[in-house]
């Protein structure tokens, strides 16, 4: 008997609960419709053929906040690749020209996205991070510097204003790169100060080009002239970023095979 009462209350709760919940909806229905009663009369929201001439002067606020939005998309990115397509991808550019525009894109689009984490390694910050930088940043040192190596036995090698102007023309895009990636100061780290390490480094590859420099820049990181000393690291404190395969700078003496040696 009491279970057939409490499941009785419980059926009549329920239909409260849903008599109560759709007068609810019906009256907030109501607001609705008599405060957007005349939604359909909009200025922004009527159709008009000619909106996209009419708009942009009537509401100058929310067209540049538009276009604001759209120049923000990927444009300074897309640049450097194109650039960088331009170059290497240019069946008509010859092996010299693809390999300075190779040297370019290791050793002036990458070195500034590579100091900023560095300076984040400097403040003791993001450890994780800051060892797969170290890694990656080696490797693409190593492409650079390949480039540079093989440029130099290149016999028909490129005029050197050739060679300043893809440089130049490279740092620009990488400082409009920053401009963009970095708008808020930080200590020790700005968009002027990568401004001018982009064109540190690129005086640097233009060196190692056998090209007199452009910007005679000096390198405003001091935490950077330090990542290419070989570092010392016990192994049982942290993960080692310095790596090598045994006998690699041996000389030819010490990887011979000996019966006679001492053990």
């Amino acid at each position: 008997m009491l279970g057939d009462s409490s499941a009785g209350n419980k059926e009549n709760m329920d239909v409260m609960h849903e008599e109560k919940k759709e007068k609810t909806i019906e009256e907030a229905g109501d607001a609705c419709a008599s405060i957007c009663y005349d939604e359909e009369e909009e200025p922004i929201l009527k159709e008009n053929p000619h909106r996209f001439v009419i708009f942009p002067l009537k509401y100058h606020d929310i067209w540049a906040f538009y276009k604001k939005a759209v120049a923000s998309f990927w444009t300074v990115e897309e640049k450097k690749a194109e650039w960088a397509l331009k170059w290497i991808d240019n069946q008509d550019a010859c092996f010299a020209q693809r390999l300075i525009a190779f040297a370019a894109v290791e050793g002036i689009f990458f070195p500034a996205s590579f100091a900023a984490i560095f300076w984040l390694k400097k403040r003791g910050l993001m450890p994780g991070l800051t060892h797969s930088n170290e890694l990656i940043s080696r490797d693409e040192g190593l492409h650079r510097d390949f480039a540079c190596l093989l440029y130099r036995y290149i016999k028909n090698k490129l005029p050197q204003d050739r060679i300043h102007a893809m440089v130049r023309e490279a740092v620009s895009i990488e400082q409009e790169f920053l401009k963009e990636s970095l708008p808020v100061d930080l200590i020790g780290m700005n968009c002027r100060l990568q401004s001018q390490y982009v064109e540190y480094v690129a005086d640097h590859l233009l060196v190692e080009l056998g090209c007199e420099k452009l910007y005679k820049s000096k390198n405003p990181f001091d935490f950077m002239e330090n990542i290419s000393i070989d570092g010392k690291t016990n192994f049982f404190e942290k993960k080692v970023s310095e790596y090598q395969r045994p006998g690699v700078m041996a000389s030819e003496e010490e990887r011979q095979f000996h019966l006679d040696a001492a053990f």
